[in-house]
């Protein structure tokens, strides 16, 4: 069967540009490798507790805003139920070596009123970090539906001065340098190295709105699931695309890794940037962009976590804590100074409360055993992996009194771990990094019909993938009238 478009990858950037190729009268075919779409975004089970891997909170899910659009687009609002966070601080930054804690706000009146109360004689300054992230924010095609836009300049970058230089010219406050500076931590890329348009660009959204979802990532990936089924897009898991073939420069279709063949004329793939060499043959593409990607820095791997409470504990109520060492931006995502992020997930029937804590952790401790897959480690990584757990613990411990000794970890995850799950070359969190000095790839390639989507490609997170998506279905289906049913649905919510 010839399919208009096949997805490779069904990841929340496949799932998201399935559903709109569909929408738009194409024949698509969603190809996944694992057994099950959306392996990291639905979580786990253990013990009769979810846990969440890939989604703890989003920005831009109030009514109206730019991921609820997207959401109401594809159908997928109909079927969740958002859980808005603390207005008054959806984050806590606890900084561990002064015993001070910052809520970080979100809506503007209280973004600069609650910071402007934590660190007086800040206000105007506080001030002006928020004015500037909304504008950069808001002058995205993709982010501001309103805005007139050309295709030229939808995939136009605004270069810039690094986050950390921003921020010291803003304030030669450290501590709030350091508080503003906290979303770095959502794309994995240090403020000396990341520009402070690329973090306007992710952390805008959280400075509108905050929300979980119900039932979490599972919720969503049953949700996309549903909608799929309903726009008539096939899916395919458990034999992932070993074979983009191309004549003449141009895609002419895909081999999956059980020998299925399928002729296409177009391939979006959203898989990690450095599988396209394994996919393409030697030659379809040129040996600088190869290079390019053999150039690229990935974002941090992690460490993670899985706990129970036997009781909910209130500082996980509507929020997240990160518990961090630093108190400059050059201790973020600094090695020996790694923060910890802490989510806390629903509240069970029986009282108990799923807790998960990552660090980043360097790929590079461990590398003995990268030859090794999940399930059949060596006893030298299980003991590793348990030394690391035990000094996690601990230190949530000292750190969060409020849990006590009744955090009970139930399971572990390491960057192999992630690198299985997330078929990402070095577990990386959220695929290569954007750096001022490497442009984020672009979904075009040299290839005709071969588009690109995912972490990787313009923005990471929840987001940053369904952007990436409907950047890519622009390319097939044309940019006006994507954005006028995204504009149509965006005014649909707020009428």
């Amino acid at each position: 069967m010839k399919y208009d478009v096949v997805v490779a990858g069904g990841g929340c950037a496949g799932m998201s540009a399935a559903i709109t190729l569909a929408r738009f009268g194409r024949k698509v075919l969603l190809v996944e490798g694992d057994r099950r779409l959306g392996p990291v975004l639905r979580g786990f089970q253990r013990n009769g507790v979810h846990f969440d891997t890939g989604f703890h909170y989003v920005g831009g899910l109030g009514n109206g805003e730019i991921l609820d659009t997207f959401f109401r687009f594809m159908g997928l609002a109909r079927h969740l139920s958002p859980v808005a966070f603390r207005p008054e601080g959806f984050d806590l930054c606890r900084f561990e070596t002064l015993g001070r804690d910052v809520a970080m706000p979100y809506g503007p009146e209280l973004f600069e009123g609650r910071l402007g109360q934590a660190f007086p004689g800040q206000e105007a300054h506080v001030g002006s970090y928020l004015a500037e992230v909304q504008r950069i924010f808001s002058s995205s095609a993709f982010l501001n539906l309103q805005q007139s836009v050309t295709p030229e300049e939808m995939l136009s970058f605004t270069d810039g001065p690094t986050l950390a230089r921003r921020l010291a010219e803003i304030t030669d406050d450290e501590l709030l340098q350091t508080a503003l500076a906290l979303p770095c931590l959502l794309y994995g890329v240090a403020p000396r190295e990341s520009s402070f348009a690329n973090h306007a660009l992710v952390a805008g959204s959280y400075f509108s709105s905050v929300h979980g979802l119900k039932g979490g990532g599972g919720a969503l990936v049953a949700a996309f699931e549903r909608e799929l089924a309903g726009a008539g897009v096939d899916v395919l898991c458990g034999s992932p695309v070993t074979s983009i073939t191309t004549h003449d420069r141009a895609v002419t279709g895909v081999v999956l890794s059980d020998g299925r063949q399928f002729p296409t004329s177009q391939c979006l793939f959203t898989g990690h940037p450095s599988h396209l060499k394994d996919v393409l043959a030697p030659g379809s593409l040129r040996p600088s962009f190869y290079k390019r990607l053999s150039e690229y820095p990935e974002t941090p791997s992690a460490f993670m976590l899985f706990g129970v409470v036997p009781e909910s504990v209130s500082l996980f109520d509507r929020r997240n804590v990160f518990l961090t060492p630093a108190t400059s931006p050059a201790g973020l995502l600094a090695e020996g100074s790694e923060t910890i992020y802490l989510a806390g997930g629903e509240r069970l029937p029986d009282g108990r409360q799923a807790i998960t804590a990552l660090g980043m952790a360097p790929f590079s401790d461990y590398e003995p055993w990268c030859q090794s897959v999940t399930g059949s480690r060596p006893k030298a990584y299980g003991e590793y992996k348990q030394r690391m757990a035990e000094v996690m613990l601990d230190r949530i411990r000292t750190a969060c009194p409020e849990l006590g000794a009744s955090l009970q970890v139930v399971e572990a995850a390491t960057p192999l771990t992630m690198r299985d799950w997330a078929a990402s070359p070095q577990g990386s969190l959220y695929g290569m990094r954007h750096t001022v000095e490497q442009f984020p790839l672009l979904p075009m390639t040299k290839i005709r019909g071969l588009l690109l989507a995912g972490q990787s490609i313009l923005l990471p997170g929840v987001l940053g993938a369904v952007v990436s998506a409907m950047v890519a279905c622009s390319l097939v289906v044309g940019l006006e009238p994507l954005r006028k049913e995204l504009r149509q649905c965006s005014q649909n919510a707020l009428s």
